[in-house]
């Protein structure tokens, strides 16, 4: 619990960086999930597949982690019994995209999820950095969960400027 929470820490600073290779933002995800998990006793499963060959590829920090979160607190949290949250990482064309899936008790994704900050936030910062290309898409069903892509363009515009 110390180790993860130290890694959470670590990565969040990442000595002033704004990009992490998609590896270090799955590790601090991982992290992050491990603490949450021990509070939650043991309640979340996670399964993460991941496009290995994009391990290294730099993208704004703390990108996942906002989505991460709502999956466990309006997701997983006030679901009856145990709970899975899916992570995915893959490219298609010239794309790279982030898929935060739960199976938990799903929202009025129209009226609820731009209600909190750390999600506006999120989807405000993804698109002044990957520019127009970019976009999050967000699906549920009522008692079945909510998924969650998120996609951006892996070369071309670079706004990586923008973000400084």
């Amino acid at each position: 619990m110390t180790k993860a929470l130290s890694d959470v820490f670590k990565i969040a600073l990442s000595k002033g960086e704004k990009y992490i290779s998609v590896e270090e933002e799955l590790q601090f995800v991982k992290s992050y999930l491990l603490i949450q998990n021990r509070r939650f006793e043991g309640k979340i499963h996670v399964e993460i597949d991941v496009d290995e060959a994009l391990l290294n590829e730099k993208v704004i920090k703390l990108l996942l982690q906002p989505f991460v979160e709502n999956a466990v607190y309006h997701g997983i949290e006030p679901k009856i019994g145990e709970g899975t949250i899916w992570i995915r990482i893959y490219k298609q064309g010239k794309f790279m995209f982030f898929e935060v899936e739960d199976d938990g008790v799903g929202m009025n994704v129209e009226k609820d999820i731009m209600k909190g900050y750390a999600v506006r936030n999120s989807v405000e910062r993804i698109k002044l950095v990957y520019g127009a290309e970019a976009g999050i898409d967000f699906y549920s069903n009522k008692d079945k969960g909510v998924r969650v892509v998120i996609r951006f363009p892996m070369e071309g515009e670079n706004a990586e400027s923008s973000f400084d």
